[in-house]
């Protein structure tokens, strides 16, 4: 396949970052992650006077970019633009190619990371070289980051450069991902920009029990048992449901049919309802209105003929708008309120979100119209987690944005994010690198 110029050097940088294979297992390790890979052979494109790397102490290989480009109005906006450069783990045996192989085949770049995140930070570094490489300059501010450990909170990312260096972070706006999936409607392709997303509370549950021989002690004792219990009751446990500002939003954008509207409108049924309603909304119907409580972890036990007297069960937290960590406390306080267990959230961050009035969505929805003719775009609740909740904990709107095939429906989208055989198609890198030229030039003049 004959690829044009700016396509082919995308396709070209994102195997690369793929190969480079920074992957964050979650330790706190110098070599988790070793993001100055990704770091440096972006920074090797870039004008060597607008970038800095900087690396959290005692972290020299957790590295992260930041680069900038003034513009030539010191009253017009600066925007920046926010990619990771880290990746989740993968298990090899689940993939038909090399997770790290960054291989072209049949039209797809495959790897870790092709969705999540790496073709987008890669479109907005090619973007930041060939406007810091153009004739004009702009009136306004650009700033690139590049940044580690988002895919485990940012702690020696983007929270480390805003605690430690705010300065290089300083902005009016922020672009990050996710976005670009396209929804078919009968009024045009929609494609959603994330306004908002979930909060975290990433919850610790200890269960005790009594130490003893199995083959005497009453089960009633095991706190294997118990765990299990604890399990059973947050698979059934049944959240308050919220119908928030962007869930409206998103609803009215794409869904025509007016019964089905209502339905995923009506806070009062909508749990009842979800296991009738269609494939295609029941998923982010459930995530989007609802705090959900997910057991990830197991942890007890040893010798096998002693009864453990101690399991903890971790359970992944996503906090929907309308709600806080201290309802989340509440609400597993009173679940197990009769079982012998402590409760701990260690870290948290609230749901946040941003006006989707904002003036650079004029710039965005332009983006896409000249991506898929007829298309609109409308605000949408990211239902895991970025970077930009740490800009919007200080004021600052930040959005998902992203442009993509239309062979990208949110169904194909999100079943990559994570998952096995990650890849992304040519069409979408294309689309991409014009649209995220496009918005920086838009925007800032």
């Amino acid at each position: 396949m004959a690829l044009d110029t700016a396509t082919g050097r995308l396709a070209e940088l994102l195997t690369q970052l793929i190969r480079n294979a920074c992957v964050n297992q979650g330790n706190d390790r110098d070599d988790d992650g070793e993001e100055r890979r990704n770091a440096e052979l972006l920074a090797s494109l870039l004008p060597a006077g607008a970038v800095e790397l900087v690396n959290p102490d005692g972290q020299p290989q957790r590295t992260s970019l930041v680069a900038r480009l003034d513009g030539s109005d010191p009253d017009a906006p600066t925007l920046l633009l926010i990619g990771h450069t880290d990746v989740v783990p993968v298990n090899p045996a689940g993939w038909r190619h090399d997770p790290f192989g960054g291989e072209l085949i049949d039209g797809e770049i495959w790897g870790r990371g092709a969705v999540d995140m790496l073709n987008q930070t890669a479109a907005m570094a090619l973007t930041f070289a060939d406007v810091a490489a153009g004739p004009d300059r702009l009136r306004g501010t650009l700033i690139l980051a590049a940044v580690a450990d988002e895919e485990c909170g940012g702690t020696y990312g983007t929270a480390h450069l805003l605690r430690h260096r705010p300065e290089l972070l300083r902005c009016d706006v922020a672009l990050t991902e996710p976005g670009g999936a396209v929804t078919r409607t009968a009024q045009g392709p929609v494609v959603g920009i994330a306004a908002g997303e979930k909060g975290t509370a990433p919850t610790r549950i200890v269960v005790r029990g009594r130490a003893g021989p199995a083959s005497t002690v009453p089960a009633a004792d095991n706190a294997l048992v118990t765990a299990a219990e604890v399990v059973r009751r947050l698979a059934v446990a049944r959240p308050a449901t919220h119908i928030g500002p962007v869930w409206r939003d998103w609803v009215a954008a794409t869904v025509e049919d007016h019964e089905l509207r209502a339905r995923l409108l009506d806070p009062h049924h909508l749990w009842d309802d979800l296991d009738r309603l269609p494939d295609q909304h029941r998923t982010l119907a459930h995530a989007a209105t609802h705090t959900t409580y997910t057991p990830t972890r197991l942890h007890g036990g040893g010798w096998g003929q002693l009864l453990p007297d101690r399991v903890t069960v971790g359970v992944d937290v996503r906090i929907v708008w309308g709600e806080t960590s201290h309802d989340v406390e509440s609400f597993l306080d009173q679940l197990l309120a009769d079982l012998p267990v402590t409760v701990s959230i260690p870290h948290r961050t609230e749901a946040s979100r941003s006006d989707p009035h904002h003036p650079i969505w004029a710039a965005l929805g332009g983006a896409v119209r000249r991506a898929h003719p007829g298309g609109r775009v409308a605000p949408t609740l990211f239902t895991g987690a970025t970077d930009g909740k740490h800009l919007r904990a200080l004021g600052v709107p930040a959005f998902g944005f992203g442009v993509l095939s239309a062979q990208l429906d949110p169904a194909t989208y999100w079943s990559r994010f994570h998952g096995n055989d990650e890849r992304i198609d040519l069409e979408s890198l294309r689309l991409s690198v014009a649209a995220w030229h496009q918005v920086v030039r838009d925007f800032l003049g």
